[in-house]
């Protein structure tokens, strides 16, 4: 199996067969990941959807959603609920996400609606 697939292999392994949703969300949530599936999902389509979106990942992507997959793998619901409440103290400082739909759903389900 060459570096490739094995990339993908361990992104698959760590996030989409993962039980854990909250890792998965914390995953699918990240600014870099965003990007990176942006670009990918344009290029399937550009290619009549042929395959899986993650075939058309660069080297370069595959190795930056494995870090992230492997950052991700252990994060559970108290790591998410932090993170889009309040932010998250991290090496570069807190992390704030924007307004998201995912945040917003989770201030009325925790603060009634603030």
């Amino acid at each position: 199996m060459d570096r490739r697939e094995k990339l993908k292999k361990k992104i698959l392994e760590l996030i989409d067969e993962s039980r854990e949703d909250w890792r998965k969300a914390a995953f699918y949530s990240d600014k870099t990941v965003q990007d990176i599936l942006d670009r990918l999902y344009t290029r399937w389509e550009e290619s009549n959807r042929r395959n899986r979106p993650i075939d058309y990942a660069t080297i370069e992507e595959l190795e930056i959603l494995a870090k992230l997959a492997e950052k991700y793998q252990h994060v559970g619901q108290d790591y998410m609920a932090r993170m889009y409440l309040g932010g998250i103290e991290g090496e570069e400082g807190i992390i704030e996400e924007e307004e998201s739909f995912l945040k917003k759903s989770l201030k009325r389900l925790f603060l009634g609606g603030r």
